[in-house]
């Protein structure tokens, strides 16, 4: 059963296709700056001739996703889009309102899930247009943060600024001292991120007395990994977690 899996950010489309439901993400394109209709011409050509079933992640996104599922479904294929559910297979949500919380938070966390052994504790940081941080155990949501990606801090430094210019993100690197304006911006916006995750790690591990199993996700992170110790990079989270979700799924 061929199987298109497709997630819908705030910036980039990512999709995989896999040949079965049982056969984990390995490998993903990205698709940045595209407007709806290339972005369903893409995929459009990607599909495979004998598509079965389409599963989907979209984060507020309403129009995009209709128009991506009136084209999925003149192929005849299934098309499901994945929601948040509390209590999944027994993973309890710490949101007092699991409605509110994204959606490809929580198939990253599924995905995270099923990495960990009985008693571990994990650490997920989905860096993209937004920073997310979760701490997981099997069993558990323990919590989220939400802050403003690199691309977000650069740009408002600049639009809410007198005099600061604007600074492409994907050059930011983050040196420890910087010695120009573009610089410091770059610097600064890098080591907000990166504090926010060393300090979430931290208490993680002085609460639970153990090493956290801490992983990197999103558009940014490879940019962040570079500066970070102990993190695994990981971009397949949300769509293998929305595989899982499917696949133990009724």
């Amino acid at each position: 059963m061929a199987v298109l899996l497709i997630d819908i950010g705030n910036t980039c489309l990512k999709y995989a296709v896999l040949e079965t439901l049982s056969q984990p993400v390995s490998r993903l394109e990205c698709l940045w700056g595209l407007s709806s209709a290339e972005a369903q011409q893409v995929l459009q050509q990607a599909m495979p001739d004998e598509i079965e079933l389409v599963l989907v992640s979209c984060v507020g996104k309403s129009q995009q996703l209709n128009e991506l599922h009136t084209l999925l479904a003149s192929f005849g294929a299934e098309v499901r889009v994945a929601q948040v559910e509390n209590n999944w297979q027994g993973f309890v949500l710490g949101y007092q309102d699991p409605a509110a919380l994204g959606v490809d938070r929580w198939l990253a966390m599924l995905a995270l899930r099923a990495k960990l052994a009985p008693g571990q504790v994990g650490l997920l940081a989905d860096c993209g247009t937004a920073v997310t941080v979760e701490g997981i155990s099997q069993g558990q949501h323990l919590g989220g943060l939400i802050a403003p990606g690199l691309g977000l801090m650069a740009r408002a430094l600049n639009q809410d600024t007198a005099d600061l210019p604007a600074v492409d993100h994907q050059q930011l690197q983050g040196n420890d001292w910087a010695h120009s304006t573009g610089e410091a911006i770059a610097g600064g916006c890098v080591a907000s991120v990166l504090g926010l995750l060393e300090r979430q790690k931290a208490l993680l591990e002085a609460h639970h007395g153990c090493t956290v199993q801490a992983y990197l996700t999103g558009g940014d992170s490879v940019h962040l990994a570079a500066h970070l110790v102990g993190w695994e990079l990981d971009q397949h989270l949300v769509l293998e977690g929305l595989r899982l979700w499917a696949q133990n799924s009724a």
